[in-house]
């Protein structure tokens, strides 16, 4: 087994006539979920994602369902998850997060173009497929196949990537693809610093705000001494953004990923960068190395706030009966682990 949460278990499959090894991801459903309206959506979704082609979109190979079992073959991510990779190297370097981003907005500005929101952007949904930080974007349970003008209101991802408009109350629930950018900005801040911006850590009686409270107000910082691991204490001294809380000297790469930040980071999903101009940013085409020798050492030595895998409260899978199903698959794993035997239907 390769990995399991809440909803599914992951397995290794190799392709008898090619050798070629993939991830099954298997999903158990409630059997009282047969509603055709709800299993025609479903089918849509899922034949739609079965269209995506993009060298930074994990594949879905097949998918198709055996009594009270929804099965998807995916492309196999060697390296495992991005939020594995944060979690030991404590942070990641100013260019490795710019090569990760680099493919995470071409990838999201792909599904923009065919009017796909993901939903659930995430650590955990990053799949790395080798040591060079090639990724590509996984987890596509909640993504929905939307218009440019059409809204959707249905509860969905998880809390601390949430975009503000997801928490709120029913009534006024209406957000467009404007919430995979906030969610992109929190895996940033994380891949930069190694924490989260926002987090029930925070919570005190100097700052009394829970978790969907810093998120629907927009209360973040960048606080002394994780921002200060590309200080360069010779540069010129530059205006500081309102959203620092300390009047500290930072290189020109620096204060771009914080305007970055900044803009992406905000609250009125209408002023939110779009994808586009995350990808024109001066931090994304013109930045370089700004990393200052020892200090990232001191900064590892610290104490951080805590980076925790979280779960995604997925909305109820429905039973599907597609047409087609994927044949040809053997039980092998290659490291040798002992998978159930699936009865695949041929």
């Amino acid at each position: 087994m390769l990995g399991k949460d809440r909803n599914a278990e992951v397995f290794i499959r190799i392709a008898k006539s090619t050798g070629q090894f993939y991830a099954v991801k298997i999903y158990t459903i409630p059997l009282n979920t047969n509603e055709k309206a709800k299993e025609d959506r479903l089918r849509q979704e899922l034949a739609t994602l079965h269209s995506v082609s993009h060298p930074n979109i994990l594949d879905l190979i097949e998918f198709f369902n055996e009594e009270d079992k929804i099965y998807l073959v995916l492309d196999l991510a060697p390296e495992r998850e991005l939020f594995e990779l944060v979690v030991q190297k404590s942070k990641l370097t100013e260019p490795e997060t710019r090569a990760v981003f680099q493919q995470l907005f071409h990838a999201v500005q792909y599904l923009r173009d065919r009017n796909i929101v993901h939903r659930d952007i995430k650590l955990e949904n990053i799949m790395m497929m080798d040591k060079n930080f090639n990724l590509k974007l996984a987890e596509f349970d909640l993504a929905k196949i939307i218009g440019d003008e059409d809204f959707t209101t249905t509860f969905c991802g998880t809390l601390s990537y949430a975009a503000p408009e997801i928490l709120a109350v029913d009534r006024g629930r209406k957000h467009t693809k404007a919430v995979d950018v906030w969610s992109l900005e929190v895996v940033l801040y994380i891949c930069f610093c190694g924490f989260p911006p926002f987090s029930d850590e925070l919570y005190s009686r100097d700052f009394p705000y829970s978790l969907s409270q810093q998120i629907k107000s927009g209360r973040f910082d960048y606080p002394s001494p994780y921002w200060d691991s590309v200080r360069d204490p010779a540069s010129k001294s530059l205006d500081v953004p309102p959203s620092l809380s300390d009047k500290t000297k930072f290189t020109a790469d620096l204060l771009g990923l914080v305007d970055l930040i900044d803009h992406m980071l905000v609250v009125e999903p209408e002023k939110r960068f779009t994808i586009g101009q995350c990808l024109a940013h001066p931090w994304m085409t013109e930045g370089g190395s700004s990393s200052v020798p020892g200090v990232v050492d001191e900064l590892n030595e610290m104490p951080h706030l805590g980076l925790t895998r979280e779960w995604t409260p997925l909305s109820t899978i429905n039973n599907i009966d597609p047409d087609e199903v994927f044949r040809d698959f053997d039980q092998v794993s290659p490291a040798g682990v002992t998978v159930p035997t699936v009865s695949l239907s041929i």
